[in-house]
């Protein structure tokens, strides 16, 4: 029986063990805005990366923000075969095969609504029921950040690796400084945002873990 949520690691609520659940109904809820955002961020990053490519200088997100050179490539190959559309279909033929549902139409890079629309309707499904669900969530959540750091003009906040503080664990989470919960992979141990400040990480032993 399933008692930790695919994605995030944290323990099931009863109600969803008893549900069978795959993933945690917060990290479905997640999965869903990120699904909803994505047309809306797609269309801007689809907008710029034609203006990049010669007609202008494009506007990102806010109505000030230039279209910085570093992010061509970056948008380019995030709206083209391949990119973001491409991405997401992967996922809903996994779906369909799952579901032993025939495949649909091979999507064309720029149909965001099509494959988001699919998703965000069977991502329920997909957490109560498909096992590999914890590996689509975090694509979804990539692209999302992928989008969302080129539509801002900010990246995406640098991940490290923070080690398990349980005695003879060796479990490694990786975080971010806005991580705002982390759940042991190997113990299942969680810790808040207060408590992940404290552990040792990559970068050596934190001096300040013992202080009261």
């Amino acid at each position: 029986m399933t008692t930790a949520c695919a994605k995030c690691r944290a323990n099931l609520w009863d109600d969803e063990i008893a549900a069978g659940r795959r993933a945690c109904c917060r990290c479905e809820r997640t999965a869903f805005d990120q699904l909803r955002a994505l047309p809306a961020l797609f269309r801007r990053i689809d907008q710029t990366s034609a203006l990049i490519k010669g007609s202008g200088i494009g506007v990102i997100g806010s109505p000030n923000r230039d279209a910085p050179a570093p992010v061509k490539i970056g948008v380019l190959s995030l709206t083209v075969n391949g990119g973001v559309v491409t991405q997401l279909q992967a996922i809903e033929d996994s779906w369909r095969a799952a579901l032993a549902w025939s495949m649909g139409a091979s999507r064309h890079p720029s149909d965001i609504d099509g494959a988001t629309t699919f998703l965000s309707n069977n991502v329920r499904w997909a957490c109560e029921n498909y096992d590999e669900i914890a590996d689509d969530l975090k694509k979804i959540g990539s692209l999302h950040g992928q989008l969302s750091s080129i539509d801002t003009g900010t990246p995406p906040p640098k991940r490290f690796e923070v080690y398990c503080d349980t005695t003879d664990c060796g479990g490694v989470m990786r975080v971010t400084i806005n991580t705002e919960r982390a759940t042991c992979p190997d113990c299942d141990t969680e810790y808040g945002k207060t408590e992940i400040g404290f552990l040792d990480s990559q970068y050596g032993p934190n001096p300040n873990k013992h202080a009261a």
